[in-house]
């Protein structure tokens, strides 16, 4: 299933793309088909017919927002930052419902989604007006900023909703030695990064942790794509069980929730 799926993503992805009028970084077969093993997961969870999805933090463009769209899912992104799809008239293009909102009310009455999807979200909540700095510890008002997002995740849940948060970077991850030893930099730009200590203790004051995984301790961005999608299905298969071993989940890039409201 997962190398179909790895088509259908690639496919959506790349009507972003076009409209955008961009080069589409992420049509990449190994990201490709790391976004489709960590989407499964949660897609089980939703039926499509009648699933009603919110896509926070879509960014600029709104890849998997488009995805679930074409998946069937009634679909609605939103975020912070929309000068993108504004100046792309993307709504038009691709007909997929985007809406701003001011980073702290959402604008959706309780209970509107059955799913709250925040991929690559969580740790740029509250650190953006400090994108200067590149590695912070977490701390007190970054952390109430995210609580505070996160109740809002929970109003707008239906009772037996479920919130996916993806991509959230490990304070001893691969990338913070490789980032240093090659160019003393640690990256993610507009991010914290935490132990998963933090990141349960934080989700955990609202929601029920049902699983709470790792992920990237294999590089996804690679500087080739190959055309065989059963390749990068199955170097992302291997990532998910390296990233999760006893010895090797302290040095994943990521940690990925899947929880439901208390």
């Amino acid at each position: 299933m997962t190398t179909d799926l790895t088509r259908r993503i690639q496919q959506s992805y790349q009507e972003v793309a076009d409209a955008c009028g961009i080069e589409n970084a992420r049509h990449q077969s190994f990201a490709s088909a790391n976004d489709a093993i960590l989407l499964e997961k949660v897609l089980k969870n939703v039926e499509s017919e009648g699933g009603r999805v919110l896509d926070l933090g879509c960014c600029g463009y709104p890849w998997v927002t488009n995805f679930l769209r074409n998946e069937g899912y009634e679909v609605v992104g939103t975020d912070v930052y929309k000068p993108t799809w504004y100046d792309k008239d993307l709504v038009g293009k691709l007909g997929v419902p985007l809406v701003a909102y001011d980073g702290h009310d959402l604008p959706f009455k309780a209970g509107s989604f059955d799913l709250v999807l925040m991929f690559g979200v969580l740790e740029h909540v509250g650190v953006w007006k400090t994108s200067e700095e590149k590695y912070r510890e977490c701390n007190p008002e970054v952390t109430k900023h995210r609580r505070d997002v996160l109740d809002e995740v929970q109003r707008v849940l239906s009772d037996e909703g479920v919130l996916y948060i993806t991509k959230f970077p490990n304070t001893h991850g691969r990338d913070k030695y490789l980032s240093k030893m090659i160019n003393g930099d640690i990256g993610h730009l507009n991010s914290e990064r935490a132990r998963p200590e933090y990141l349960r203790d934080l989700i955990g004051e609202s929601f029920e942790i049902r699983s709470f995984f790792a992920d990237g301790l294999l590089p996804h961005r690679i500087p080739f794509d190959l055309p065989f999608s059963s390749v990068p299905n199955t170097y992302s298969k291997v990532d998910k069980l390296l990233s999760n071993a006893p010895l090797l989940k302290e040095f994943a890039q990521n940690y990925c929730v899947i929880a439901t409201p208390r």
